[in-house]
């Protein structure tokens, strides 16, 4: 509304001021009051563009910086999702492979055992210990590569919200579960950016929250604010992808207002049925 009325401000202060020039200057300085006149018509047009330009110049940085932390942490995510792609083939490869060689050696090492006598029995029971033993440590190592799949789906979104002006966040991950699925891990990275993107253009607020938590089965996200954007809300292209997302994955997305502000809420299962 402000940005509306500033032109028209501006343009009364001019010939407020012309006015008062022409009263004081008719009929002796009249080109005088002319030139003052435009002079400061032309200030103010410059005053005013260059105010302009400014504005625009840091909304432009600040969705330029928005977009450039969205990148930093789908980026960081994909890494993990390599990362974890990388330890499971590992995995796969040892166990399907080299497993299932160390137990064919097994199973000779055990028909020879039979069959052999004095040193050479010793030492065949010698090389089937060390077969088991190796096949033991084969297994654990796979069993660890395994396990250790978990999505760090913090630090995406740390790297996300890092260095936001004028809005103080905190993220809550305390009663968060372990997430080890990529499409789970992406759609709430996703919804996450979409409701930080909303709070930046639309809320108005000061504060916001992140929060993720276990209910049940299911992960639940949830971004709150205290912003004053308005109790009616029309869904954009933005909501409406994030309600499309979650809908494939078996999810629910709801938001709400209360006496605090804004609350978006997102439910996932951890499990997606197949």
């Amino acid at each position: 509304m402000a940005h509306v009325q500033l032109p028209g401000l501006l343009a009364a202060s001019v010939a407020v001021f012309a006015t008062s020039q022409f009263y004081h200057w008719y009929g002796t300085e009249t080109i005088n009051a002319i030139v003052n006149a435009v002079t400061l018509g032309l200030f103010h047009v410059f005053a005013f563009s260059a105010t302009q330009r400014a504005i625009g110049e840091r909304h432009l940085r600040e969705e330029t910086g928005v977009l450039n932390r969205e990148l930093i942490a789908t980026r960081d995510l994909l890494s993990q999702s390599t990362r974890q792609n990388e330890r499971l083939g590992i995995a796969r490869d040892l166990h399907d492979i080299l497993g299932h060689h160390m137990t064919a050696l097994i199973l000779n090492l055990e028909v020879a055992n039979h069959c052999a006598e004095g040193k050479a029995q010793e030492k065949v029971e010698q090389s089937l210990s060390l077969a088991k033993l190796l096949l033991s440590d084969l297994r654990s190592a796979v069993s660890e590569l395994r396990e250790d799949d978990v999505i760090n789906l913090r630090q995406s979104i740390n790297k996300m919200i890092a260095d936001i002006p004028d809005l103080e966040i905190e993220v809550n991950f305390s009663d968060a579960p372990a997430i080890n699925d990529v499409d789970l891990a992406e759609t709430l990275l996703r919804c996450t950016q979409e409701a930080m993107t909303n709070v930046l253009r639309h809320s108005k607020a000061s504060q916001c929250k992140i929060s993720f938590s276990k209910a049940g089965t299911d992960c639940v996200l949830t971004v709150s604010d205290d912003g004053k954007g308005g109790k009616k809300i029309e869904p954009g292209n933005g909501l409406k992808g994030m309600r499309e997302r979650v809908d494939a994955n078996g999810g629910s997305l709801s938001w709400e207002y209360n006496q605090q502000g804004f609350c978006l809420s997102v439910q996932l299962p951890l499990v997606v049925a197949q």
